[in-house]
């Protein structure tokens, strides 16, 4: 499998998008375009290692390394095998650009995974892979190269691969920079991984004077000021320096557009970013006093903020509240008894069906957006019972998932799902019904076909005026002014059937009950 020496080599500025490089190499790319410093280097495109897996044998075997054997003989075919000729010398042939560059011979140079993994960030897969530091000459970076290639098929890497559902064939591209010693070297985050708080940085950094300790310090946004951990080694670094650190991050977070982990070192008055990568599952921060009532946490209900129509109603309900324009909802984190949950549960309903109901009936959308400036007591009560009742809701759901996994007798389970009235289940399995369609069409080529084209939207278009509507997230639910009828816009079913059309095919509750 030859390969043009173009193809395999990098420059560190210009990493795109795309099959031969990585999230790691395109955010250096984006920096270095944005004039931070970054240390010199190269990126050995992910076709060099496609190339150099043909050229071990272990092509076939890749494509089917499910058991650890398997991944196991693929690493030894990737490591035992001399890397091809023309891959090994449009490398060599960098490696010493580099050595012009800094100008000295066989400079020490860190060698970095930077994965490729289908329709997924790689931060999820942190420190599944092996990074090799201080790598000298081109003996050394040759073993290197093979090292980092063949951690691709760790033990480590394949759970998370596991773990994600992901099943196609991985590839890596490989960030070769320039080894950096710096007075001190660490990491900041531009929000905390523990609370989501987006308004506190936070450092962390070592001496490389031999102390091995860490200093942690936390940045507040809002004063600004710095507060430094009980950890504080001999020699720490002033608040000027953690300060620099913290306004540096910013500036690559909005470059980067999301909350980033940076890695940093510092020497003689000069800061290299080393790397910056995105923050993955951050929880969503409620700026609230837990020590006030420890088993409470709140959740925020939607990605976006609450119109201003609705925020002066919401704050009058119990179990919301509205901060800096988003809406929060209160969950106990207290054990909770199944029986009462349920007894509440009932009255519930049966006060939902005799209070409830039917003022909410004959408030429609359009007439609470008129009235937003006068919005009665009773409208404000209308949109407590929503909260409430969507709060037993989850809760009877995880319920019956748990009654449902301890059923041993087959019958009785499908019993349980063929007596579920209701025109939510009905309304998923038509939609999960068009998306069989489409499914179907994609396969057989029809989807060309206008006349089916024609009849498909039509379906699509009866399915929107019988169902009119379904929230996007819960927030929506509290907030009128964000709805917005399917029938006005049939764009979001659509949306909504290619959704289900990328998830993997498997027999879905709804199916199981019209099954029953």
């Amino acid at each position: 499998m030859a390969s043009s020496n173009v193809s395999l080599i990098i420059p560190l500025d210009q990493a795109q998008p795309g099959r031969r490089a990585g999230k790691k190499a395109i955010n250096l790319s984006r920096l270095i375009a944005a004039h931070f410093v970054v240390p010199r280097g190269f990126v050995i495109s992910a076709d060099a290692y496609r190339s150099h897996l043909w050229a071990s044998g272990a092509r076939e075997a890749a494509s089917n390394a499910v058991e650890a054997e398997d991944r196991e003989q693929v690493r030894q075919a990737i490591i035992s095998t001399e890397i091809p000729e023309d891959v090994w010398s449009a490398v060599a042939d960098a490696y010493g650009r580099l050595s012009l560059q800094l100008g000295f011979e066989n400079p020490s140079v860190v060698v970095r995974p930077s994965a490729i993994e289908d329709g997924l960030s790689e931060t999820c897969f942190s420190g599944a892979y092996e990074s090799i530091l201080n790598v000298s000459g081109r003996e050394a970076l040759k073993m290197a190269i093979k090292r980092v290639w063949a951690s691709l098929w760790s033990g480590k890497a394949a759970a998370y691969r596991m773990r994600y559902g992901i099943t196609a064939e991985p590839a890596m591209d490989i960030i070769i920079q320039q080894m950096m010693d710096g007075q001190w070297w660490g990491t900041t985050l531009t929000a905390d991984p523990v609370t989501g708080n987006r308004n506190r940085v936070i450092v962390s950094c070592s001496s490389s004077a031999g102390a091995t300790d860490l200093s942690c310090h936390m940045v507040d946004l809002h004063a600004p000021s710095v507060i430094t951990g009980d950890n504080k080694p001999d020699g720490s670094p002033g608040s000027d320096l953690i300060t620099l650190l913290a306004e540096k991050a910013i500036v690559i977070e909005k470059t980067l557009g999301c909350s980033v982990e940076v890695e940093w070192t510092y020497e003689l008055d000069r800061l290299w970013i080393l790397q910056a990568n995105p923050i993955n599952d951050l929880p969503p921060y409620f700026p609230y006093d837990e020590s006030a009532e420890p088993n409470v946490v709140w959740k925020r209900l939607s990605s976006d903020p609450v119109s201003f129509v609705m925020r002066p109603q919401l704050r009058d309900i119990e179990r919301l509240q509205v901060i800096n324009g988003y809406a929060y909802e209160m969950q106990s984190s207290e054990p909770t008894n199944a029986g009462k949950e349920m007894a509440e549960g009932f009255k519930l309903l049966e006060d939902w069906e005799s209070n409830a109901r039917k003022p909410l009936e004959a408030n429609s959308a359009e007439d609470i957006i008129k009235l937003a400036g006068q919005l009665s007591a009773e409208v404000v009560e209308l949109l407590g019972w929503m909260s409430r009742a969507r709060y037993f809701g989850n809760r009877f759901s995880h319920r019956l998932r748990e009654i449902v996994e301890m059923l041993k007798d087959t019958a009785t389970y499908y019993d349980l799902l063929g007596g579920l009235p209701g025109r939510v289940i009905m309304r998923d399995a038509r939609i999960q019904e068009l998306a069989d369609q489409f499914r179907a069409a994609e396969k057989t080529g029809r989807i060309d076909d206008p006349n089916w084209r024609r009849s498909y939207k039509i379906d699509v278009e009866s399915f929107a005026r019988d169902y009119g509507y379904a929230f996007l997230n819960p927030g929506q639910s509290l907030d009128p002014s964000a709805w917005e009828s399917w029938v006005e816009n049939s764009d979001i079913v659509f949306r909504k059937i290619a959704a289900i059309n990328r998830c993997e095919s498997h027999t879905s509750l709804i199916t199981l009950h019209c099954a029953a």
